[in-house]
């Protein structure tokens, strides 16, 4: 009887076990699902195609160009772009400047630039990276 009991008791163990760890790696899988998506602050299904900004802040167009929608920014945060780009830092929609974020794959990410008066930036980029381009507050 005694050893009918131990084996229930090893067999139940392993079942909970094997529950247990099966629940863990799923969530695991969800979290990792939404940070990748709540992570990068821009908005790919917001982007305006066929335009850019300029160094003036001034609005360009360019078949080959793309630009996102005001994304919040402060300069107290440290920020890492994960392609080449144009960022044009603003104060509510007064324009402060544009700088260029440039260089080889093997020099990305990049980071900005810290901007004090900036409450928001604007990216431009080259269609080669709208399936890739990542803004990360880190």
């Amino acid at each position: 009887m005694k050893i009918v009991k131990k084996k229930l008791i090893i067999s139940l163990l392993f079942v909970i076990v094997t529950v247990l760890g099966a629940c863990n790696n799923s969530s695991n899988d969800e979290v990792d699902a939404d940070n990748e998506n709540t992570n990068n602050l821009i908005n790919t299904e917001e982007l305006v195609e066929g335009e850019w900004i300029d160094t003036k802040g001034e609005h360009q167009e360019n078949a080959g160009m793309y630009h996102t929608q005001s994304i919040d920014y402060s300069s107290s945060n440290e920020y890492a772009l994960f392609a080449n780009s144009y960022v044009s830092y603003y104060n509510a929609e007064e324009f402060i400047k544009t700088i260029r974020y440039s260089g080889e794959v093997k020099d990305i990410p990049h980071n900005l630039e810290s901007v004090e008066d900036a409450d928001n930036v604007i990216l431009s980029f080259s269609e080669q990276w709208v399936d890739e381009i990542e803004l990360i507050k880190e």
